[in-house]
């Protein structure tokens, strides 16, 4: 897992957005959870968040490239869920997950 996370690289996405970030200026969509705003000019951070997770082994299924589909790390009380964008790419972006969506065993 050490050697995917190298290669795992978090992008960001406007649909998560509420203020213009890494990722560019918002584009929100209504059915998507949004990000806290203090995070929107913290790309080190949540890199490093996902890198984390992946190391720790906190991974759903893998793509036929050998990167998670997904990843999920807790931050506090917020569980954050990044998702694979294109296949074989190892660009995510992620979202805090609402707290009904259960994530079992995360490490």
């Amino acid at each position: 897992m050490e050697q995917v996370a190298k290669y795992c690289h978090y992008v960001g996405s406007p649909h998560h957005k509420r203020n213009p970030s890494f990722a560019g200026q918002p584009r929100p969509r209504p059915d998507a959870s949004k990000c806290p705003s203090e995070l929107s000019k913290r790309h080190e951070i949540v890199e490093r968040w996902l890198k984390n997770a992946v190391k720790s082994g906190n991974v759903g299924r893998f793509d036929e490239f050998g990167y998670p589909l997904r990843v999920w790390y807790r931050e506090g009380d917020t569980v954050y869920e990044a998702k694979l964008g294109t296949r074989g790419s190892g660009e995510y972006h992620g979202y805090p997950l609402e707290h009904s969506q259960v994530v079992w065993g995360l490490r």
